[in-house]
């Protein structure tokens, strides 16, 4: 099953008269197009659903990343098909570098059990595909985790998509990040990269038009585009395809330090409202990294969402960024101990991350949205994973189910949260992955994980199981003579 991915306009069509001055009905088309990829689980958040209404998705593709890790690390890929009620375990899932898919192993496990590719492919392909058909599209998703001595990272393995925002980059001596864009289809896709930073939008040569081949990638070193640019949003935008877009992030804390890896958490578009969730519980420092990409100032209000509800924090209760502009500012203090998440409310659209710094490494605090459905998250080995949830205005309520690697059931909860308010809950030692659902109310959050290896976290967002289909009816309009 196929879905356009974009909309055709159709032109609207003058009534014409009938001799004798008749009444003539003319028929006037209205096309109604919902354009949402039937791909996995990293398609923009607005078009997420995890309801029961739509078209079950039959086929989904992954993209998982790869950035040099520093040595000694561990990579792992995990994917699944999530255990949504009513499903079955039809189909398969494949992995392989694109273009190899077809000759791919197929894999067909039970709904919830978890599959891991093939020892080394993960570590080594630049890219891995990952391909699923049939009832086990629905419900996709497909996580990387790198851990080592003092760094850990952990990050979704998106599908492709048109436009992408990464915000808290930089190209310094202590702070360097890359980007890595791919193509995923078997036909070429065309991205412009935009860099914004504290002093404007950063004037860059080669980033509009950049042609990256089908089934391939390509990667920017931010030092090129940017040189001794501090605290960088990178926004990368396809006007012909579609591509996965990941920015790995280097930083260390003080001149000579072993640095720490991260992939910086995407922002599909934008916004006026920003929550931004995935706080470590404890930390040596918060930063607040803004990126204004209109051409008005913004004058950013700040929410600190705590265990026992929201307030405003009197140190940082606005932040001011000029038009095309990065501002990083200092919320340490102003972040409570314990599970905490950041609103931020402006009047013209702007995306945000809160970097935190604990022991030499770092995570990055993403943007999130209300849960329309189920969501998963892993449990890496070798970290303590905590699920931070935040209610909204009237409060709200989550169910979260922990499963092993089997897919059977280790520990359950349900976390009930006070308007405004951030609670967390643990899972148990077995556990390889969580299920979060919402029951009542508006709830987001994200999972964050802490350890020796490092700090990182990763956004609630629902997995894909249902799409509408582009809809197409008649509409009857009159015209008189």
């Amino acid at each position: 099953m196929t879905v356009p991915r974009s909309g055709r306009r159709v032109a609207d069509r003058t009534p014409r008269q009938v001799a004798g001055g008749t009444v003539a009905a003319a028929v006037l088309v209205a096309v109604a197009v919902v354009a949402v990829l039937l791909t996995g689980s990293a398609a923009p958040d607005d078009d997420r659903s995890g309801g029961t209404e739509g078209v079950l998705v039959d086929h989904a593709l992954d993209g998982c990343l790869r950035a040099d890790p520093p040595r000694g690390t561990r990579t792992s890929v995990v994917t699944g098909a999530a255990p949504v009620r009513g499903l079955g375990s039809g189909g398969s899932i494949r992995f392989g570098e694109p273009g190899e898919l077809a000759g791919a192993e197929e894999r067909t496990p039970a709904r919830g059990e978890l599959v891991v590719p093939d020892p080394g492919r993960g570590e080594t392909a630049d890219v891995l595909a990952v391909e699923a058909t049939g009832e086990l599209a629905a419900g996709l998703f497909t996580f990387r985790s790198d851990t080592g001595d003092g760094t850990a990272a952990v990050a979704r393995c998106d599908s492709p998509r048109a436009q992408w925002w990464f915000t808290g980059a930089a190209a310094t001596l202590t702070h360097t990040s890359e980007l890595v864009v791919a193509n995923l289809d078997p036909g070429a896709a065309v991205v412009d990269v935009r860099v914004l930073g504290p002093e404007g939008e950063v004037e860059t040569l080669g980033t509009r038009g950049i042609t990256v081949p089908p089934l391939s990638s390509t990667v920017l070193e931010l030092t090129e585009l940017a040189p001794q640019g501090e605290d960088l949003a990178v926004n990368v935008v396809a006007s012909r395809g579609r591509v996965v877009a990941g920015l790995s992030d280097s930083y260390a804390p003080e001149f000579g330090s072993e640095p720490g890896k991260e992939w910086l958490p995407d922002q599909a578009s934008a916004s006026r409202v920003v929550r931004l969730a995935g706080l470590p519980r404890r930390a040596d420092e918060h930063v607040l990294v803004v990126a204004n990409p209109s051409g008005r100032e913004a004058l950013v209000a700040v929410e600190v969402s705590g265990e026992s509800g929201s307030f405003t924090p009197t140190d940082v209760a606005q932040v001011r960024v000029p038009p095309g502009a990065v501002v990083s500012t200092p919320v340490t203090e102003a972040v409570p101990g314990g599970a905490a998440a950041v609103t931020l409310r402006s009047p013209v659209p702007v995306t945000a991350t809160v970097r935190s710094t604990a022991g030499g490494d770092t995570s990055y605090a993403g943007s999130v949205r209300a849960l329309a459905g189920p969501a998963v998250a892993p449990v890496p080995d070798r970290l303590r994973s905590s699920v931070q949830l935040t209610g909204g205005e009237q409060g709200g309520t989550a169910g979260i189910v922990a499963y092993d690697a089997a897919g059977a059931q280790v520990g359950a909860t349900t976390l009930r949260l006070d308007p405004g308010a951030t609670n967390a809950w643990s899972p148990a030692g077995r556990a390889a992955y969580v299920v979060v659902e919402p029951r009542e109310g508006r709830v987001h959050g994200a999972v964050t994980y802490a350890g020796d290896a490092g700090l990182s976290q990763v956004a609630l967002r629902p997995v894909v199981v249902r799409v509408t289909r582009p809809a197409v009816r008649p509409v009857l309009a009159q015209s008189a003579s």
